[in-house]
């Protein structure tokens, strides 16, 4: 290109033509000898004519300028010379090659200095002085007209130019040769052949171009336009900048270019643009001023990239003089857009400063990273809300495949996490954390694990929790928190040091150092007990090595030690099992129980113990069944039994306080008085809190003292607010006393 614009600018070597021409002149008054004798009588309107005329003139050792002409005349004026055949020869790198300038006519005028060819004139540059193959650098104009007073040559007819790999064309040129300047006045057009097989042609369209040979600069005006093969730039005004001869930058304002392909389209647009190029002529980046827009579309997506101050990276291609996309920094309301076209997420990106870096080949993204506070946006394409992922952080990362989907995503600092409700009504789930990683599926643009990590928090409607760590399994809908986790809502609170929460199944899973604290009935969807064996209105607290809450089927699951409380009364057992639908309870293996105990009349409530193998209590009907080795224990008394039932108050009563207990099964009683003790051995036990007397049945039922005596009986009742034991017969059985012989 530097030498197609170098060869528009011959035409200014005219006014080399004039300065001759005068030189000529003021040798035709020389004193006249023979030679005016042979001169033939000329027409009264020519003062002089002749054939075969050369004139040169040079600088030193070597030639610079040489003119020839076929013929010439001069007007009886003196005013006007007429060239016929003319040749004009510029030498330049030591007399190696010349520029040559060829007209059938040309007129100079001596008395403004003008030089005129009306007709065809061509200028052909880099001719070698020896002889050899010309340059086919070749300008062709006509109606040229050349200033000698202000070295300007102007012409406003059409002008082709034909290069080495290359041509042109313009309508009217100006050229200013003290300043070096080329002026291409209208309907600019340059073509640079392709450099090999398979490459395209470059094509340049301006309404206007400025050349400033010594400024090495290159101005576009009136719209112009670039093509290469599918490649193409347009501006309203552009300036190529030369560095050596060579193109090294680009800036144009209005820009708008792009790529068109088979599969895909690539489009730039910018209010002002910037092109930088290696001494290599390979592009090397392009930078974008003002609301930049950068899009590639495919059959797939669209991916769109916006700022107020775009850059553009190139690398070479090895294997050529090409360069390919590698990286896109964007500052200033910069966003990254990626739209399927049809189902799937829009993918959002938006920062002050974003990096885009680009896989070899720059068709698709690597890595976007984004250098200051920004968010992303994953929204289902086609729906408003549904759905919706929103992601607020002050760094994040994301890593992409070759279809420009999510691979992986890094965010620290301050990250915010909305991911909006999949149904119509459902809370949203908003997390908060130090930081985040999440990896995406090979097939679907979405999420398959998230983890969070320093200061995890989150809310979902009613129910919030918090952990050291969270992370969202989205396959399995499961969100797990570790260390010093906690999950609460309005019934209740949970804290382990893992809880997993299936959001699905709707199930909560708790494990190592579980406590729980529950009031009231609470949400449907509340893990709080329920079953009616502590007060509605109170706290119930819980502890155990595991729990689990099925919220579907209303069943919470306490293992390994675990405890319920409320006040003084107490469940304890290896596992307990709250059926909240049932309205029941049970604990297995290892159960002690202390629930409160009515007292006789002036006396305080007494806490009743009791130890067995398994619990089962019914809210319906107030029942709690204790079974296997069970160890009923109040103040200095205990009861063992095969079983015992105990009947619980009615709603209006004190929750958990004991209104009768029955023992089954080889009862015995233990009394532990200060002093003297009693044994009592029966079937059947039924213990009267109210009376504060217990009855004892059997076959017969026993009472031994310590002292060896013992009392037999169809039934004998033991008074616990005295030392008083009453015996009764049935029928025809009756009641005995032994007493032992005492020494």
């Amino acid at each position: 290109m530097r030498k197609t614009l170098r060869t528009l600018l011959l035409v200014a070597a005219a006014v080399l033509l004039g300065y001759a021409l005068s030189d000529y002149s003021d040798s035709r008054h020389a004193p006249a000898g023979d030679t005016a004798r042979s001169t033939p009588k000329l027409p009264v309107e020519v003062a002089a004519k002749a054939q075969h005329w050369n004139w040169s003139q040079s600088t030193g050792d070597s030639s610079r300028v040489e003119i020839f002409a076929e013929s010439f005349s001069q007007d009886a004026s003196g005013g006007q010379i007429d060239l016929y055949g003319v040749e004009l020869r510029i030498f330049h790198d030591a007399g190696s090659t010349y520029d040559r300038v060829v007209s059938a006519a040309a007129t100079f005028s001596l008395t403004d200095g003008k030089l005129f060819s009306a007709g065809e004139t061509v200028i052909t540059l880099g001719v070698p002085s020896d002889g050899k193959a010309e340059s086919p650098t070749v300008i062709t104009t006509s109606a040229v007209t050349f200033y000698t007073k202000s070295n300007q040559a102007r012409t406003e007819q059409p002008t082709a130019y034909a290069f080495d790999g290359g041509r042109g064309r313009s309508v009217g040129a100006v050229y200013e040769s003290g300043t070096s300047v080329l002026h291409m006045k209208s309907d600019v057009y340059l073509e640079r052949f392709a450099a090999g097989r398979g490459e395209s042609a470059t094509q340049i369209r301006a309404g206007e171009l400025y050349y400033h040979e010594q400024a090495g600069r290159i101005d576009l005006r009136q719209r112009a336009r670039v093509e290469r093969g599918a490649q193409w730039l347009e501006c309203d005004e552009g300036t190529v900048r030369l560095y050596a001869g060579v193109v090294r930058k680009i800036e144009a304002s209005g820009a708008v270019g792009g790529e068109r392909g088979e599969d895909r389209e690539v489009r730039f647009e910018t209010p002002r643009f910037e092109a930088h190029y290696s001494e290599k002529q390979v592009l090397e980046r392009l930078h974008g001023y003002g609301a930049t827009t950068f899009t590639a579309t495919n059959k797939l997506q669209t991916l769109a990239v916006n700022g107020e101050r775009m850059t553009l990276f190139y690398r070479p291609i090895d294997s050529g003089g090409d360069s390919e996309l590698e990286r896109v920094d964007v500052r200033r309301a910069s966003r990254l857009r990626i739209e399927p076209h049809g189902a799937g997420l829009r993918r959002t990106v938006v920062s002050e400063a974003l990096e885009l870096r680009m896989r070899p080949g720059g068709r698709e993204i690597e890595r976007v990273e984004t250098h200051e506070p920004g968010r992303i946006e994953l929204i289902p394409a086609g729906q408003a809300g549904g759905g919706r992922r929103t992601l607020d952080a002050e760094r994040m990362r994301i890593d992409y495949d070759r279809s420009n989907r999510m691979r992986a995503l890094l965010a620290t600092g301050n990250v915010r996490l909305v991911r909006g409700p999949e149904q119509e009504g459902a809370p949203a789930l908003e997390t908060w954390s130090g930081g985040l990683e999440a990896a995406f599926g090979p097939e679907a643009d979405e999420m398959t694990r998230l983890r969070q990590w320093d200061g995890f928090r989150f809310v979902e409607g009613e129910r919030r929790g918090r952990a050291d760590e969270g992370i969202f399994d989205v396959a399995a809908n499961a969100l797990e928190l570790t260390g010093k986790a906690e999950v609460a809502d309005a019934a209740g609170r949970v804290t382990a040091r893992r809880i997993v929460l299936d959001r699905t199944a709707r199930r909560l899973e708790a494990e190592t150092d579980v406590t729980s604290v529950f009031s009231g009935e609470g949400a449907e969807d509340s893990a709080e007990p329920g079953a009616g064996l502590f007060a509605e209105d109170v706290p119930v607290y819980a502890a155990a090595a595991k729990m689990l809450s099925d919220q579907e089927n209303g069943v919470i699951e306490y293992r390994g030690r675990a405890r319920l409380w409320q006040n003084d009364n107490r469940v304890e057992a290896e596992r307990i099992t709250i059926d909240r639908r049932a309205r029941a309870l049970t604990a297995q293996r290892q159960v002690a129980t202390s629930l409160t105990a009515d007292g006789a009349a002036g006396e305080a409530p007494a806490t009743v113990t009791v130890y067995a193998d398994d619990l089962r209590y019914d809210e319906d009907s107030r029942l709690a069944v204790f079974d296997g080795q069970v160890d009923f224990r109040r103040d200095r008394l205990r009861v063992l039994s095969d079983s015992l039932t105990a009947v619980l108050r009615a709603d209006d009563g004190e929750a958990g306080s004991m209104e009768r207990a029955t023992a089954a099964g080889a009862v015995k009683i233990f009394e532990t008085a200060a002093g003297e003790g009693r044994s009592g051995f029966g079937e059947r036990a039924v213990y009267d809190p109210e009376a504060a007397a217990i009855v004892l049945t059997g076959r017969p039922a026993r009472v031994v003292s310590a002292a060896g005596d013992e009392t037999r009986g169809a039934e004998l009742t033991y008074l616990t607010d005295g030392d008083r034991l009453r015996v009764s017969g049935q029928g025809s059985d009756r009641a005995y006393t032994y007493r032992r012989a005492r020494k």
